[in-house]
């Protein structure tokens, strides 16, 4: 998804920030989110996964509030991309669990 895809192109910070936020909703729900903490601090957090999430689910996790910025439309057809980008991965490999994203703060990189 690029910023060309949104009504406003100079929101594509705030949509992917609402983006990341869904996928970490719905990732804790799903028990698959681990966090790691350094004196009562959160350094690092990961999302895991192991089956695919489907349109409903995102929309259930909040995906509605990505209306504001992009058509429902184009909302849909990127959901679908995803989905079907994750059908094929499952397809193609044998795994359990994979590495969806990884965030560590910048004092602890490296």
């Amino acid at each position: 998804m690029n910023a060309n895809n949104l009504k406003n192109p100079e929101q594509y910070d705030e949509f992917v920030l609402a983006l990341q936020k869904i996928l970490i909703r719905f990732a804790i729900k799903m028990d698959s989110c681990l966090v790691a903490e350094e004196d009562g601090h959160i350094v690092a957090a990961a999302i895991l996964q192991h089956q695919t999430v489907s349109m409903l689910d995102n929309l259930q996790n909040g995906a509605i509030k990505l209306f504001r910025f992009i058509s429902i439309i184009r909302l849909f057809k990127y959901f679908n991309f995803v989905e079907e980008s994750e059908r094929n991965l499952e397809d193609s490999a044998e795994y359990d669990w994979y590495l969806m994203m990884l965030s560590v703060t910048p004092d602890y990189q490296r």
